[in-house]
């Protein structure tokens, strides 16, 4: 019989409390109806979630899941992480839909901190002044750095220097030491060498100290000199060294030439220009060093300057050879003079009455140092000689010295005259007529003479019959008219008068007489007459009327 149970019919799990029922009992049955309470139930779908352990990778990453055929739907958001973690409590649900059992649960996820290899380069610098930190680089240059430790300035070895590395949530930590060094910097250390001229006093190189950050002096080091000299001289082998401080190194014994040129002294020679004595000159001379020293402590003078003869000595020389701090100096030309002395040349005038014998003047030659005569120089004295009376105001002589003597020359002033007169008649003057005392006067008509004698006598008294030693003009005597004045003397007292013929002077008897005629002189004058001798001259005065 046919029965219609379609309404019951269901493949989905799932409760049906009225499922609906038919019967169609055909021709010989009831037909009937109703419901029925149907059930399927849900079954598991058995899901299973799965968690993961895995290393940090920089990407997401979710727990994985399956259910049997592959049914149902499963939440795993809460399971997805990207920074690494422990993740014990992830939650997960699964919807099992129609057919199958719905779940949930947890599940335990990890990422796993991952290394950044951090590395931690350490320095080695030379010392400027300025810190200097080690560097640290890692994995994409994640994390943080702690280089605190291994900061310095001052040169050093720092062989365990601390560093740490904070990874962050996704990388691990490290730690560890790094080997750090600054080394000691090369100072500037200028030495300046000298060169100088001695002074007497002591020298020393100098420096500059410069450091790396500008520093000077102390703060960088400091310098040894030995390079400290008084004394001229070429110091090759001075030397310096540097010891730097804590950031500099040291600057092992250098060699310099230090240098003290020989100084210049003050050689004054003074040469002379002295009159012969009979002594030996020599050029003086002062020595005076750069310091005030003198004489040998500076150095010594070599004089060839030494004459005692007169001369001009142009080729004398001094040289001077200085001390260890003294330069030397060549041989120098100066000229020396020694002048020629005047000697003390006497010559004595003669003053002598005639004796027809030929009279020179004397003379005494003395030097300066005691010579005499030809020793000293020679005269000549001929131009003084005379044998004729007469006065000889400028007598020449002439005095030619020897090497040592200037010449010279003069006059004398000598004079050979008459001796007195023996016997009645004196001699040099007039003699009657004519008044001894020159007057006479002749009251004569013109044309008159007047007899005028006189006589002059040699050494012995005898009178001179001589005209050469007697006139003035040799031969011929001669009379000069001194004056005329007007006017007469009155008083008439010649002895007598006579007339003589001849007017030349004429030697008769023991005397020299002349007639002189008056017809050339005028009366009413005084007439002055001189008749010249050899040696002076005779006045006489006679008048017309």
């Amino acid at each position: 019989m046919p029965e219609t149970l379609t309404a019951t019919t269901h493949a989905d799990a799932g409760d049906y409390p009225t499922d609906a029922w038919s019967f169609d009992g055909g021709t010989n049955y009831l037909s009937d109806s109703g419901t029925v309470h149907d059930h399927i139930n849900k079954i598991s779908a058995h899901p299973v979630v799965t968690g993961y352990s895995v290393n940090y990778d920089g990407t997401a990453h979710t727990a994985t899941f399956s259910s049997d055929g592959g049914v149902g739907t499963f939440d795993v958001s809460a399971t997805t992480h990207t920074d690494a973690g422990d993740y014990p409590t992830d939650a997960w649900s699964f919807d099992g839909g129609t057919n199958y059992l719905s779940d949930s649960g947890t599940v335990h996820d990890h990422i796993n901190k991952i290394s950044a290899h951090p590395v931690v380069t350490g320095y080695t610098v030379d010392y400027d002044g300025s810190p200097h930190t080690a560097t640290g680089t890692s994995d994409g240059n994640v994390g943080t750095f702690t280089l605190t430790g291994t900061t310095h300035t001052n040169a050093g070895d720092y062989p365990t220097d601390a560093w740490s590395f904070d990874g962050g949530t996704n990388y691990l930590s490290d730690s560890g030491t790094v080997h750090d060094h600054i080394n000691k910097a090369n100072a500037t250390v200028v030495v300046t060498a000298y060169t100088v001229t001695y002074n007497g006093l002591s020298h020393t190189a100098t420096y500059t100290i410069t450091g790396v950050n500008g520093e000077t002096g102390a703060t960088v080091g400091t310098v040894t000199l030995n390079t400290t000299h008084t004394n001229a001289g070429t110091y090759s082998s001075d030397t310096w060294s540097f010891t730097g401080s804590a950031n500099y190194n040291n600057i092992a014994s250098t060699t310099i030439t230090d240098t003290i040129n020989r100084a210049n002294a003050t050689v004054v020679v003074t040469t002379y220009n002295v009159t012969y004595d009979g002594h030996s000159h020599t050029a003086t001379y002062t020595i005076t060093g750069v310091n005030g020293e003198t004489g040998a402590a500076v150095g010594t003078v070599t004089l060839n300057t030494t004459h005692t003869n007169a001369g001009t000595y142009s080729t004398d020389s001094w040289s001077f050879t200085g001390t260890a701090n003294y330069n030397n100096i060549a041989s120098m030309t100066v000229t020396d003079t020694i002048n020629k002395a005047n000697a003390t040349v006497v010559v004595t005038a003669y003053h002598v009455p005639y004796d027809n014998q030929p009279h020179t003047a004397t003379y005494t030659i003395n030097g300066v140092n005691g010579e005499t005569g030809n020793a000293v120089g020679t005269i000549n004295v001929t131009g003084t000689t005379h044998t004729s009376p007469g006065d000889y105001p400028s007598d020449p002589w002439t005095f030619t010295g020897t090497a040592n003597y200037n010449n010279t020359s003069g006059t004398v002033h000598d004079s050979i005259g008459y001796g007195a007169c023996t016997g009645s008649d004196p001699g040099g003057v007039i003699l009657p007529p004519i008044n001894t005392d020159g007057s006479s006067v002749y009251k004569r008509k013109a044309g008159s003479t007047i007899p005028v004698k006189f006589k002059v006598c040699d050494v012995n008294g005898n009178s001179i019959s001589d005209p050469n030693a007697v006139f003035l003009t040799g031969c011929c005597g001669s009379v000069t008219m001194t004056s005329r004045l007007r006017g007469t003397v009155d008083t008439v007292n010649e002895v007598g008068t006579t007339d003589i013929p001849d007017v030349a002077f004429h030697y008769v008897g023991d005397k020299w007489q002349f007639n002189m005629d008056t017809g050339t002189l005028d009366a009413g004058y005084t007439y002055t007459f001189r008749i010249n001798l050899k040696y002076g001259n005779i006045t006489f005065t006679v008048a017309t009327k």
